[in-house]
């Protein structure tokens, strides 16, 4: 915002850059969603039902 009011960085460069770091971001999220089930904590893991 303040290079903006500067004048030193135009209005679409400041929101170009803004929105990859929110993709960024996402991206990020997404990443650790898909980790593998052995790296999760046991707790997380669903239980499966015991065999009669």
């Amino acid at each position: 915002m303040a290079g903006v009011l500067s004048g030193n960085v135009h209005m679409a460069g400041g929101m170009l850059v803004h929105q990859l770091s929110v993709l960024v971001v996402i991206a990020n999220g997404m990443r650790l969603l898909r980790r593998p089930r052995a790296a999760r904590p046991a707790a997380a893991a669903p239980a499966l039902p015991r065999p009669a």
